[in-house]
């Protein structure tokens, strides 16, 4: 759930909360009859408005679901706050090292010549939360690179599983995400787009969809239509 459907539940909660206060201000305090049974009736009629309202927004939140992708290199590193970029290299240095270092990698380039990108994903006070972090490089191609950090009382912790072993650097990798539930506020679900090709040898953009179970973010299956919904975009 993006941060717009986040806002819908909100205000229709929020709704639900002012018709109830009208009711109780309004007619109870009054003891009317007459004006008891119009209030009570407006009352049905805006639960179900409500209702009908809810129903739609769901109805979008599902098609928008692996549909509303935002760039990987959408916000460079080096829009943070200097602690925050420090902690984020520290935490992915030896991950980092470890893909420049892999012959199979073949890639010509030093430590601190990486650009990173950061996407700020969740916030817990200045600077905490949790980031996506990006390392797009030409030799990479379309899907660059891809770790989940935590920054926790200025200490960063690459939260990928250790057991990842696609490649080098235990990443992920992509050009895109978005954030497909929270029902985890601090670690939400989140999908990762990247280039891939179908049986026919055409182009197509895959998904990889990932949560955390207990210390570190894995893979998970996606959300139904997601795939389509991302070649649909």
């Amino acid at each position: 759930m993006n941060s717009a459907c986040v806002f819908s539940v909100a205000i229709s909660a929020a709704r639900r909360g002012l018709y109830l206060m009208i009711y109780h201000l309004f007619v109870l305090q009054t003891g009317r009859p007459l004006m008891k049974r119009w209030a009570s009736i407006i009352l049905c009629s805006c639960f179900m408005l409500q209702h009908e309202a809810d129903a739609q927004t769901a109805d979008v939140r599902i098609n928008d679901l692996c549909s509303n992708v935002t760039m990987l290199d959408a916000q460079p590193l080096s829009s943070l706050t200097s602690g925050v970029r420090q902690e984020i290299r520290r935490a992915l240095k030896s991950d980092i090292l470890s893909i420049i270092n892999d012959p199979g990698m073949g890639l010509d380039v030093k430590l601190q010549d990486v650009k990173l990108d950061a996407i700020r994903v969740t916030r817990r006070g200045e600077g905490d939360g949790l980031y996506v972090v990006h390392w797009g490089y030409s030799q990479f191609g379309v899907n660059g690179m891809v770790w989940i950090v935590e920054v926790k009382a200025h200490r960063a912790t690459n939260l990928v599983t250790p057991t990842r072993l696609r490649n080098a650097g235990r990443a992920f990798g992509g050009w895109g995400m978005q954030i497909i539930s929270h029902q985890r506020d601090r670690y939400p679900e989140i999908m990762f787009a990247s280039k891939g090709y179908r049986q026919d040898g055409g182009v197509e953009a895959e998904a990889e969809c990932v949560h955390k179970s207990e210390t570190f973010y894995e893979t998970m299956a996606c959300p139904t239509d997601c795939i389509h919904n991302l070649n649909a975009r």
